[in-house]
Formats: structure tokens, sequence, C-alpha cells
């Protein structure tokens, strides 16, 4: 930090007045942890010049009168000036405080109602435009970075009085981040469609943010806030949907954010970003699934990567995570782990389906996991068309039955699979879903061929799903449906008791598929039995055929299937077939 510390002092000689300190030395405060930001250490007395300042008074140039006060909890200016005081009164304030090394140092003002500091002859804050904007008066209210040098330093704060009192409180805070209009983390394309797509990335501290897009080889730049009520949020996490695009097309995008001093002052960030959407009658694509990495998290960016670089991952259309990706939810797991990982394929290219498992309803930020992964309808079950594919993602919720020990929060089941059944009713309606050649279902869990020992979530999907799929002459027909949650790796030989598994399975499912005429394939996941802790699959679709081969983390693929557009099946790396039939169906 001492290296900065030239720059830091002698800008402030040249620069114009209106140049905050976190602007002139954004790259420096951005690089800032809580090892390098250097402690303040303001000292007890204060010293109060009334009236207008004169020029030079950020430097120390003070009038004639002067009053030394120390700064107590909730103090009032108007007490220590005689006088009846009136809005828009005057004064200056000035702290010379102690600093411990050279460098940048944080510190926080509340003031009714206006203020402006400087430290060390440079503009560190300002709330000269828009006043306090709380009504208690904190140094909360508005924290800064202010550039610091070993030693005496001088903060000098430019106070102006509002209509009820003068109160003023000010003191060094401990590390936090800032909010600028900067691009922290992502961007991640998400929730692919026919018409649109997910932008989802975060920014420094809570900012307002947009997406500016345009189709490729256009002038025109079009631009889609994120916005909920009428306003733009503040916000660390951003999800933006940009809806009405079209099928096939190319497109560019940047970010833009609203600088937090000025809702005026929109920031562009500088690299311009590319996605493409495919046409409705594509029939030609490829996508990754995998779920149940309920490992540590350096186990699971391994195992992320082995599998991605068995499945060539950056190849594929989209990524699909089916669910329990952690023991539970943790936005910095997902962001260390996953979004990093996806976010290296294919220079950030390759978009992210998100499936809930019953793992993400467990841990301390459960309830963050809809506002941080739900689709563009603000759910967490929802259609997405995929060129001539229909995908249909289903939410089966917890694992064990409400007031249980497994929860972080109580599930209200019968309400959530109530209103997923009549959402169902109404989108498998559509167009977008009757007019498919192919129609796949992206689900954390399956209704049948998976056990079911609390007897909930499977229940629940067939009671939600046969209605629609199920029998030998469903309504809808299914291609595919994909699931994890029970560990074990396995694919279900429709109309049969049979399965295609490694081992002989330990424990018969809750329904066997002699009803069904869709396969079930499942991923492996951590299990006591000593064999595949963790699997993946690459789906590869053209107009005839689905192509599904699956892989382990070491890179081998143990599984090959084809399956024809009249559903039967072609076994061309196979598995041993094994007879299980329900235990109660």
């Amino acid at each position: 930090m001492k290296k900065i510390l030239p720059a830091i002092l002698s800008a402030a000689s040249v620069l114009p007045a209106a140049a905050d300190f976190s602007v002139t030395h954004r790259t420096e405060i951005l690089q800032l942890t809580a090892r390098t930001l250097v402690p303040v250490r303001l000292h007890s007395e204060w010293q109060l010049c009334p009236g207008v300042p004169p020029s030079g008074w950020m430097n120390g140039k003070t009038g004639k009168k002067q009053t030394v006060f120390r700064l107590t909890p909730e103090l009032d200016l108007d007490t220590l000036m005689p006088g009846e005081r009136k809005l828009g009164d005057e004064a200056v304030l000035y702290n010379r405080f102690y600093a411990l090394a050279d460098g940048i140092g944080l510190i926080g003002i509340g003031t009714d109602w206006w203020f402006e500091a400087w430290s060390n002859g440079q503009r560190c804050g300002s709330t000269w435009e828009t006043g306090n904007s709380d009504m208690i008066f904190d140094a909360e209210n508005h924290p800064f970075f202010i550039p610091v040098r070993q030693g005496e330093n001088l903060l000098a704060v430019r106070v102006r009085r509002g209509g009820a009192s003068w109160r003023f409180d000010c003191s060094a805070l401990p590390f936090r981040r800032i909010p600028f209009p900067v691009v922290l983390q992502g961007p991640w394309l998400t929730d692919p469609d026919a018409d649109g797509i997910g932008i989802r990335f975060f920014t420094m501290g809570k900012i307002a943010a947009g997406i500016e897009y345009r189709r490729t080889g256009t002038a025109e730049w079009k631009i889609e806030w994120e916005h909920a009520h009428g306003q733009i949020p503040r916000r660390e996490f951003h999800a933006v949907h940009l809806a009405g695009l079209r099928g096939g097309a190319d497109y560019e995008y940047r970010i833009v954010m609203l600088d937090p001093s000025d809702c005026k002052a929109m920031v562009r960030d500088r690299r311009i970003r590319k996605f493409s959407l495919p046409g409705d009658k594509k029939s030609g694509f490829s996508f990754f699934f995998t779920a149940d990495l309920q490992f540590d998290p350096a186990k699971q960016r391994k195992i992320l990567r082995g599998l991605f670089k068995a499945a060539d991952a950056g190849s594929c259309d989209f990524i699909v995570l089916g669910g329990d990706n952690g023991m539970t939810f943790s936005m910095r797991q997902m962001t260390d782990v996953y979004l990093s990982g996806i976010g290296a394929l294919n220079r950030g290219s390759v978009p992210l389906v998100f499936v809930r498992g019953n793992h993400e309803l467990r841990g301390g930020e459960t309830e963050l996991m809809p506002e941080y992964f739900a689709g563009p309808n603000g759910l967490t079950y929802g259609i997405f068309r995929y060129g001539d594919t229909a995908f249909l993602i289903l939410d089966c919720l917890g694992d064990h039955p409400p007031r249980t020990n497994q929860h972080s929060m109580r599930d209200l089941d019968t309400v959530f699979f109530e209103q997923q059944k009549t959402y169902l009713e109404k989108v498998l309606q559509t167009e977008k879903w009757t007019s498919a050649r192919r129609r796949i279902v992206l689900s954390h869990s399956a209704p049948y061929s998976h056990s079911d020992k609390k007897r909930t979530i499977t229940a629940n999907l067939k009671r939600m799903t046969d209605p629609w799929f199920a029998g030998k002459d469903p309504k809808y027909k299914l291609d595919l449906w994909l699931a994890g949650h029970i560990h074990r790796y396995r694919r279900s030989i429709p109309g049969s008791a049979k399965v295609a598994a490694l081992q002989k399975p330990e424990s018969p499912p809750a329904a066997d598929g002699r009803n069904y005429v869709f396969p079930v394939l499942t991923v492996a996941g951590p299990n006591k039995f000593g064999y595949l802790e963790a699997s993946a699959f690459r789906i590869d679709a053209d107009r005839k055929k689905l192509v599904i081969r699956a892989f382990a983390p070491d890179g081998s693929c143990f599984e090959h299937v084809e399956i024809q557009a009249d559903g039967t099946e072609k076994e061309l790396t196979a598995l041993p077939h094994y007879d299980l039939p329900a235990d109660r169906d």
C-alpha cells in the first residue's frame, strides 16, 4: 500500500475538486481486503468553525472562531453555538487523526442534513446534492474510503444544517465493500429459451443494473433494467431476463449500472459479450446433466472438472445442474464451485439451467435460492424450448415430511404441489409444449424407478405427473426423464421392471416402469457401498435420435445408448440389466 501513497497525495493538487477519491483510485480500492485496509484512529477532540467557510477550508484554512468539542452519541451541533440556528447554516469540522501506515482507510458520516468531507486535501464523500437520506443519523449512513499517511492526517467536513436539528456523527469503520458500479463476478448465461435468455452477475456492493443488448450486425442498443415494483433495485446479485428475442439469431450484450452517488449516471461495462438462440426448428443440440455432488468444495471442483472434461461440456449448448449441489444451499459454494466452473466453459457462453433439489431446502440461505436461481417467471419450476425440443423443469421439494429436523424452514408441501399442479395444467396446453417434436423432463427425482423411504418425493411426483405422462398411451409422450437424488446410477427400461445399473440395486423402487413408456436416467451420488460416487450425462440430439453417454469423473464412458424417435433403444456400451419390481405400486 505504501507504493500508491505518493500518487494518492499528489493527485489532490492536480485533479478537479469534484473528483472523489473513490473515483480517482478505484483500482486500488477494488483490491482492498480486511488485511490491507489501514485502521484509522480519529482524535477524540474536534474543532468547529461556524459560518460559510473561506477558500481553502479543506486544507485547514479556518476562520477566527473555533470551538473545541468531543464527539458524543447523538451530538447536536446546535448545542455548541449560541443563538437560534436555521435551515442552511454552515460550519466546518476538523479532526487531526492518526493512521498506523500509508494507504487507504474507511470512515463513515451521518448528519442532518448535508456534508462534504475531505481527507488530506482530496474530496472523499459528499451528500451535498442528495442529503443524508436517513432520519437516523449515524456513521453507517455514508461509509467512504479516504487516503491516509502514517502519522497525523487532516479530515475536514463541511456541514449544512437541516430544518429540525444539526445532528452529526463520524467514526472509523471496519472493512466492508462499498458499492461501486463495477462487475465483481460473472456474468453467467442462464435459462436459455427459444425467445429469451437470462444473464446473472455480481456487482461491487448494492448497485442498480441492467443489460444493454442488440442483434449482431445492428447499430441500435436496447436496454432491459432489472426491476421490481416500478423501481430498479440496488442489489449485489443481479438476474436480468431478456425476452421477445428472435430465435436463431446472434446477439451482443453488455452490463450497465447506475452510479450509487448519482442515479442518473449510467456506467457501461467495457466488455461486449455474445450469445446465440436456437431456431425453433433446430434438431441438433447437446447438453450436460449432473446432480448430487454433495462433497466439500475442493472435491466438488475436482469432480466437476473431471466430468466437464470427460463430456466435453464446453461444446454443449447448455448445462443442467439437477439439484443437491451441496449438503445445504450456499451461494458462496455455488459461486466458487459451479458458477466459476461453468463460466470457464467456452468463454462463459454456455448457459446454465438450475433444478432445485431437496438439499437446496436446507441451510441458513435456503430462502435466498429462488432469488438467485428461480426461472424467468420467478418460479422454481417451468418450461423452456430449445429448438424442436420442450424441456419441463419440475421441483419435487423436500424428501422429509414437514416439521422434521431435516428442514431449515417449515415446508408447505400441499400448497406447493397444488400450485405446481395448476401451473402444469396450463403450461402443458401451450404451443411451446404441444408443438414440440421431443419432450424431456428435468427433475431432481422421478415418479418411478426411485426408492422413497419417506414416501414423499416420488409419491408427490406421481400424483402430479401421472395424469399426463403415465400409462401405455399417455396424454403426452415423454422421450426422457433425467434425475438424481437416490445416489445410484440407474437407467430404467420402459414398460418393464428392469433397470440397467452398475450392480444389482440394494432396494426396490416405489414404482417400476411397467406402466410407463419413457426412460428415467439417474446420475450417481455419494454412497456407502463403495462404488461410483458421481456421474454425468452428455445428451446429443438430432432429428432421428438421442445419443446418451454416461461419464465417471475419471473420464471413462461407462454407458452409451441411442434412443430412437420411436422410443426403441440401442445399447452401444451396455450395463447389466436387473429385475427391480416395485415394493408397492
